[in-house]
């Protein structure tokens, strides 16, 4: 008998939510779909909600890829930091695209 089912328990913290996401995926990629009971804190009640309601892990990942995170900057009372760019350094966006999964993108194709 193969099992394909689980509990989960999902951790806060924000930006977590992304590796929940991929932990998910990973989950589903060896079989198991299945979320039988689910619980969270933070990000990981987001995550858990969702798949209470019968979404999957490649929608959780939908989910997560069209959130609009540059609306969520909380930069604290200091206000927003100045960073400058030395050579060589790399800087990115933070609206630019994430990579597409596999899956994700073998389902967008079809």
């Amino acid at each position: 008998m193969q099992v394909n089912g689980a509990d989960g328990v999902f951790q806060g913290g924000g930006v977590k939510g992304i590796a929940l996401v991929g932990a998910l995926l990973g989950f589903a990629e060896r079989g198991w779909t299945r979320w039988v009971n689910v619980a969270g804190a933070g990000t990981g009640a987001i995550v858990a909600a969702y798949l209470a309601c019968g979404h999957d892990a490649y929608d959780t990942e939908q989910l997560f890829r069209s959130a609009p995170y540059s609306r969520f900057e909380d930069f604290g009372p200091g206000g927003r930091l100045e960073t400058t760019s030395g050579a060589g350094s790399t800087t990115s966006s933070p609206d630019a695209p994430l990579p597409r999964s596999r899956r994700t993108a073998a389902r967008a194709s079809s």
